[in-house]
Formats: C-alpha cells, structure tokens, sequence
C-alpha cells in the first residue's frame, strides 16, 4: 500500500468494461446458481469471515455466540450479511455498465471508515471476505458441478476474484477519502480551538496590565492633593516682598 493506504496494484472498475462476452456470460451463470441460497450463502460467509478474524466480532454487537450451539442468527446479522452479497448481485446487474456502481461503492466506503472510528473497522476485513466467498462460491458450484466442469468453475472463480478485488478497491477509496476528510476536519476544530485559547490567554493578560496599571502608586494618588515644596517657596517669597513693601 502507498502512503495513502490505497493498494499498490489498484484494479479499476474500467477492468470490467474489458471483459469479453464469454468472461460476463459465465459470471452471470455461475451467480445464478449461487444466488439461489443467497441467504444462506451469506450467512456461512460471514461465520466464516468470524472464524478467521474474530476481532471482527466487535463491530457487531447483537450477534450472541455459544460456540457449544451454534451461532445465532439474530434478523441484524443476517441484514448485514445480505448487504454484501447484494452489492455483488449490483455488479451483476451492471456488468455491462459498471461506471453507475460507483456512488454505491463510494458510499461504502464513507459508511466504513465512521466505523473504523466507532468501532475498529480494519480494511484487511475485505480482503477476509474476498476469500471466504470465493471459497464458498466454489463450494455452491461444486455441488451443482452437472452444470459446469471443474474447469469452468476454476475460471469462474478467476473472474469472481477480479470482481471482488474490483469492489473492494473502488470501497478503499471511498473509505480513505472519507479518513482523510475527516482528519482535516479534526485539524481544522483542534487548531482553532488552540487559536480561542490564546486570544482567550492574551486577553488574560491584558486584564492583569491593566488590573495592575489602576491600582500603581502613581495612578492611584488624588492630583495635586500635596501642593510640592516649589509651590510654598514660591509663596513665601511672594509674602516676604509685601511685608517689605508695607514698612
């Protein structure tokens, strides 16, 4: 990964627009068969995903585990589990024009990266769930392999790979964009926060200067409340020339 975090080898989503008509042919055929336990399907993904990165347990709070049970499938954990599943049935249905998948990945992303903040969301989670499905596609075709030979199935899975990666990477972008906006934005409130802090101390000391300035010695003292020793001389002088006057 490059000083972005975005992934070295980037696979655009032009990389779909490239496939020939036998490549999208085989990958509609092959989602037809798996999306027929789609549910299922997305559940057995996910308590895969759990297995290999349990700490991705703690995004999802409502899921209760009795490991001497099984997993209990609460209606959240299923909701969730179908929403990825329901993004590779979009790339399906646009095959054909996947430019319009864009706003959606984007927006994954964004939705990803305000739970790397809340919750520890780590982008190597993608890269978990891009092998536990391909490992259960492989395994839904397998069991219908009447339909497709085992060389069918490897090149299936060939392109479900470019697919997936394809996904994930435009979901990197969008969740680095949203990481990169929202640290500017934490920057942007923390430095004027220290900037109303020291107009707020400058103001401080100012009221001090000032608080000390009214209360000096000199500021303080009433004017010309002792007349100065200049002042009686003078007078005195002043009377010392009448009384000379007057004899």
């Amino acid at each position: 990964m490059n000083g972005g975090g975005i992934m070295e080898d980037p696979i655009q989503i032009e990389r779909l627009d490239r496939l020939s008509v036998e490549e999208k042919r085989l990958l509609i055929e092959t989602w037809e068969i798996v999306g027929r336990e789609m549910e299922d399907l997305s559940i057995r993904i996910f308590q895969m995903i759990f297995e290999q990165s349990p700490d991705a347990k703690q995004m999802f709070s409502f899921i209760k585990t009795d490991y001497e049970h099984k997993e209990k499938k609460s209606k959240e954990f299923i909701f969730h589990a179908l929403r990825f599943m329901q993004v590779i049935e979009s790339t399906i249905e646009l095959i054909d024009t996947p430019s319009k998948l864009e706003p959606l990945l984007a927006n994954l992303g964004r939705m990803h990266a305000r739970l790397e903040e809340n919750l520890g969301f780590r982008t190597h989670y993608w890269s978990v769930f891009m092998e536990c499905t391909l490992f259960h596609f492989r395994r839904s075709l397998k069991h219908h392999n009447e339909e497709f030979s085992e060389s069918d199935i490897d090149g299936a899975i060939i392109l479900w790979r470019v697919v997936l990666r394809v996904i994930i990477y435009r979901m990197k972008l969008g969740f680095y964009a949203n990481v990169k906006r929202r640290k500017a934005n934490r920057e942007s409130l923390e430095h004027q926060f220290a900037l109303m802090n020291t107009d707020t101390s400058s103001t401080d000391v100012d009221l001090s200067d000032s608080h000390s300035n009214n209360h000096s010695p000199t500021s303080s003292s009433p004017r010309n409340t002792h007349q100065s020793p200049r002042f009686f001389r003078k007078k005195e002088v002043v009377a010392g020339r009448s009384n000379s006057s007057k004899k």
